[in-house]
């Protein structure tokens, strides 16, 4: 009977095993094997009676032949295909050439001949636009004879080249040359690079290579279905000492054993009425912080210093106007009472303060007074109105203002008490700004202010509440040293000393705040701190697929960056915009994105690179999409 194999454990199964246990289950990964002589049957309502993965195989009178694989995870559906009616295969070197060994011969001898594998399944059954995407792709071989003493690595990539069953190591089709470099034409010339799995192969048996982003770029990407290229021991060129080794795998005109590429497609594809649900989170706009800039270097009731270059990219109303601001490409939040607003009276009224500042021109706000209405012993904070419902009533006006509209920037000036974390739960705080000053003016009382040691606690709370990587310390206030208490000046040394502390103590913050501004020279010194340790050490990274300005038409589309950290760190992950929405994290420098689920139009492309000591950067571009 026909066999698929699993690597672990493998389970054969007469007919009536397979009828006996045709059981009611949930729907499950449905599974078709295509092979040789065989036609697509699909088995559903089985139950598995094994609690990870079964395969079971049934043969019936005309050699028709259906597997059904059930997995409790995720509903999905495979396409295994293998045999010689579905799979061109082949080897070539140097000599000769074969399309009908039942072996393909991956030798390589040194001073004397290196051989190449080719190899091309056929997609036609797979209906692309029934799913969403790829889940898994995986390639597998069984390896016959293994020699490889060196650990020469053996690599599998796609075509880029059109090739037949008249290819030889020379040219693709008996007549077309394979491509050149420098004058001289090589088969690993054809390799697509960018895709190229490695594996080193040592014994006989069977090898998997992952090839889920080739298959995808096959059926989605527009990329051409060349089929693989498969060598051992890198690019050749003539008939060098590149090392020797023996690697046979069994072809596809093998009694078993052959090449089988196993495509899981999962999901539905998804739309443009579906970009809320797709949204992990949204920002006021993909030009402004903390998108294209992934640090926030803000300030409030003072102008941000006048310095070519500055770091600083945020501030508040009382700073600069918001269509200055705007036009300049920074955050402006703007001014915003909080719970201890006296001219609220109820809940309602503070629900619809919020609610109407959504509605308005704004691109996002920052909520002053946060505090409880009686002394927190937390944070400190004195009495500044004598009913509760100036804080419940900010919560639900802030959750209520993010449904109208989900890109308002929300921070919120807090002093450590815990009476917003119902607000950080429900996620609709993005900035936590920790009053963090340690030094004040002359109007205001000498004791007024914090040391290093409570900003620390306030920091650490903000840790606890899971708001760390959303959180900056607002340090002042900047004025010139005739305005401060005697004895009590902040200094450019001491506020550089300051950044540099905090930066040490709470590296996931993702930038520093600065209250006031009468000193410009303070000013510059307190920018200069910022750019020292938030900007200067931050990766270099930028997009190198699509291009900018890209026209995009295929279903899906491949955005992949290269990121280079600094100072030894390494790049630990990578945020993913499009336009104004945070869609994905990953640990990879590759996002596919699914088209189908955006308007068609123009699109910002943005990608965070982050190191593991959170030194982030960001790089940008534009594209404009097309739905086939």
């Amino acid at each position: 009977m026909p066999k698929a194999i699993l690597l672990k454990p493998i389970f054969r199964y007469s007919a009536n095993s397979v009828l006996r246990s045709m059981l009611e289950r949930p729907a499950g990964l449905n599974r078709y094997l295509l092979h040789n002589d065989t036609r697509i049957f699909r088995l559903s309502n089985m139950k598995s009676p094994f609690p990870f993965l079964m395969l079971l195989t049934m043969t019936v009178a005309g050699g028709l032949s259906t597997t059904s694989l059930s997995r409790a995870e995720e509903a999905a559906t495979q396409f295994v295909i293998a045999g010689p009616d579905h799979v061109l295969d082949g080897w070539v070197n140097r000599k000769e050439t074969s399309f009908t060994d039942p072996v393909l011969h991956n030798h390589g001898t040194a001073w004397v001949n290196y051989h190449r594998c080719l190899m091309r399944f056929d997609l036609g059954a797979i209906d692309s636009k029934r799913f969403s995407r790829v889940g898994k792709a995986t390639l597998r071989l069984t390896v016959t004879e293994a020699e490889n003493p060196a650990q020469k690595v053996t690599n599998v990539a796609p075509s880029t080249q059109p090739w037949t069953d008249q290819a030889t190591f020379w040219t693709t089709d008996g007549e077309t040359p394979w491509p050149a470099s420098k004058g001289h034409r090589n088969i690993d010339y054809a390799m697509r690079n960018a895709d190229l799995q490695s594996l080193v192969i040592e014994t006989p048996g069977i090898v998997e290579f992952d090839v889920t982003a080739v298959v995808d770029r096959w059926l989605y990407q527009g990329l051409a279905n060349h089929g693989f290229l498969l060598r051992t021991g890198g690019p050749i060129f003539g008939v060098p000492d590149a090392g020797s080794w023996k690697q046979t795998f069994a072809a596809s005109e093998a009694k078993e054993g052959g090449p089988i590429l196993i495509v899981e497609m999962v999901g539905e594809p998804p739309t443009p009425d579906t970009i809320p649900q797709r949204t992990l989170r949204w920002f006021p706009s993909a030009v402004h912080p903390p998108v294209r800039d992934p640090y926030i270097i803000y300030w409030d009731f003072g102008r941000p210093p006048r310095l070519p270059g500055a770091a600083s990219n945020a501030s508040g109303t009382a700073g600069v106007s918001v269509a200055e601001g705007v036009q300049q490409g920074m955050l402006v939040l703007n001014w915003f009472y909080g719970p201890q607003n006296p001219w609220l009276k109820n809940e309602k009224g503070f629900v619809d303060s919020y609610v109407n500042t959504a509605r308005g021109k704004t691109l996002g706000i920052m909520v002053d007074e946060w505090q409880s209405p009686k002394k927190d012993a937390e944070s400190g904070s004195r009495l500044h109105a004598d009913a509760p419902f100036g804080i419940t009533g900010s919560i639900k006006g802030m959750i209520e203002a993010k449904k109208v509209d989900p890109s308002l920037f929300i921070g919120v000036a807090w002093r450590g008490g815990s009476s917003i974390e119902p607000a950080t739960r429900e996620g609709v705080v993005d900035l936590l700004m920790i009053e963090a000053h340690t030094h004040v003016g002359k109007r205001i009382p000498v004791n007024w202010g914090i040391g290093m040691e409570g900003i620390k606690r306030r920091i650490d709370v903000a840790r606890e509440l899971g708001m760390i990587e959303r959180t900056i310390c607002w340090l002042g206030h900047i004025h010139k040293p005739e305005e401060y208490h005697e004895g009590h000046v902040l200094t450019p040394e001491l506020v550089a000393a300051q950044v540099a502390e905090l930066r040490a103590h709470a590296p996931e913050m993702p930038g520093i705040a600065f209250y006031a501004n009468t000193d410009e020279e303070l000013a510059r010194a307190c920018d200069r701190a910022a750019r020292k340790h938030f900007i200067d050490p931050a990766p270099e990274v930028i997009i190198v697929e699509p291009d900018f300005q890209d026209h995009l038409t295929t279903p899906h589309v491949t955005i992949r960056v290269e990121a280079k950290p600094k100072d030894e760190h390494t790049i630990s992950h990578f945020r993913w915009f499009i336009d104004n929405r945070l869609i994905a994290e990953t640990e990879t420098p590759c996002y596919v994105w699914d088209l189908r689920g955006e308007n068609p139009g123009h699109h910002i492309l943005t990608v965070h690179a982050i190191d593991n000591a959170f030194n982030q950067a960001a790089t940008q571009i534009r594209v404009r999409t097309t739905r086939e």
